[in-house]
């Protein structure tokens, strides 16, 4: 699950988790995983991020986690 206001104008991007019973290596996860790191490694390296203020970094860290908690709540109704 993922989740951004726009993909590269916060600083926070982050990601769930959920541990699996299995010991064996989850093939499809790996590579949504890798993907997700490498997208955000060129998009910083095409746009750095912009200096922010403190309080506007607190805003994003409040905002990256309602979408967490938003999305967090939907996959609870399934």
């Amino acid at each position: 699950m993922a989740g951004s206001v726009k993909p590269n104008e916060t600083p926070y991007k982050s990601v769930i988790m959920e541990p699996i019973a299995s010991k064996e290596l989850d093939e499809t996860s790996l590579r949504i995983i890798e993907g997700s790191l490498a997208t955000a490694e060129k998009l910083l390296k095409d746009r750095p991020l912009k200096p922010r203020s403190e309080q506007v970094m607190d805003d994003f860290a409040v905002i990256d986690r309602a979408l967490i908690e938003s999305g967090l709540q939907s996959l609870s109704h399934l």
